[in-house]
C-alpha cells in the first residue's frame, strides 16, 4: 500500500481508495449490514488504515462479500451501489479536472 501511497501522491490527478472487504468479519456482534457499519470494530479498522496510508477516512469504503450468500440481500446490493457510484462520481471529477486543465493550457 506504501508503494501505491507513493505512486499516487505526486500526482494531482489520481486519487487513492481503499476497499475494506470482509466487514462481516470485523464484529462479532454486528449481524446486519448498517450494524457491521458503525461497529467500533470497523471504526477502529478504518482508523488504523487511514493512518498507516494516509489516507482519509472518506476515501476508504466498506464492502461485504456475498459470494457465499445463499439469498441475495438488498443491503449488500445497496452498500455495492452506493461504493462504485461514490468512485464513479471521483473519476468524473477527475476527468473533468483534466479536461478543464486541458482547455486552459491551449
Amino acid at each position: 500500500m506504501k508503494q501505491v501511497h507513493d505512486y499516487v501522491k505526486p500526482r494531482d490527478n489520481l486519487q487513492m481508495v481503499a476497499l475494506l472487504t470482509k466487514i462481516d468479519r470485523a464484529s462479532q456482534i454486528a449481524k446486519t449490514i448498517p450494524e457491521m457499519l458503525i461497529s467500533q470494530e470497523l471504526c477502529t479498522a478504518i482508523e488504523q488504515i487511514s493512518g498507516n496510508v494516509q489516507l482519509p477516512v472518506n476515501c476508504i469504503f466498506a464492502m461485504k462479500n456475498y459470494h457465499r450468500e445463499m439469498d441475495s440481500d438488498p443491503a449488500i446490493g445497496w452498500l455495492i451501489l452506493y461504493t462504485f457510484r461514490s468512485l464513479l462520481d471521483r473519476l468524473l471529477d477527475i476527468h473533468e479536472r483534466l479536461r478543464l486543465e486541458k482547455v486552459v493550457h491551449t
